[in-house]
């Protein structure tokens, strides 16, 4: 692992999936926070959102 001088680390699919999987875990707790109410997590699922844009 420690062998790769300064070179690009990695990239670890998993982990990557897993920080997304937390970034869409921390979205959805940031809309039951927003709205005061968990919406329907099948709803959030199929709407076509891409990463960064605000939609209400």
């Amino acid at each position: 692992m420690s062998d790769n001088s300064g070179s690009r680390p990695q990239v670890n699919c998993e982990q990557i999936e897993k920080k997304l999987w937390e970034n869409d875990e921390l979205i959805r707790k940031g809309i039951k926070k927003s709205t005061g109410h968990i919406m329907d997590i099948e709803r959030v699922e199929t709407l076509d959102v891409k990463p960064g844009e605000t939609y209400y």
